[in-house]
């Protein structure tokens, strides 16, 4: 089925309110973070996404580096996006490959999965609607 225009701002949307979603649960879990100068959260970036790259499924790795992420946000730095290029390319290959074979040798909880994330995106949208 092809995809509508609007299919990819809605998704960025829905990827933005699941950020700041985000963003308010670390702050209230209380910002673990805060404590780190500007120079140790750029090297816990780095070391999140050198960690993420050899084990991209591991959810834990994966909530760090959300946190971190919350953190320069509630700081308004930019995120160093840039410094961690090379490790996101390969966590995105490597998460793409431990998916797919996760996903070939666990069919049912693959279609739960896609199901649970379809009702978060209809929940959404359902919201959104209500909101105009």
């Amino acid at each position: 089925m092809p995809k509508k225009p609007s299919d990819d701002s809605e998704m960025l949307a829905f990827l933005k309110s699941k950020t700041a979603d985000h963003i308010a649960d670390y702050s209230n879990r209380g910002r673990p973070y805060r404590t780190l100068s500007e120079e140790d959260l750029i090297e816990s970036w780095e070391s999140a996404w050198n960690d993420l790259e050899s084990e991209p499924l591991s959810e834990k790795k994966r909530d760090i580096q959300a946190d971190l992420a919350a953190e320069f946000a509630l700081r308004k730095l930019e995120v160093p996006w840039a410094r961690v290029r090379t490790q996101i390319d390969v966590f995105l290959a490597a998460s793409g490959r431990a998916h797919k074979k996760w996903s070939e040798k666990n069919p049912e909880a693959a279609k739960q999965a896609e199901a649970t994330f379809e009702i978060d995106l209809q929940e959404f949208r359902d919201a959104r609607k209500k909101s105009n």
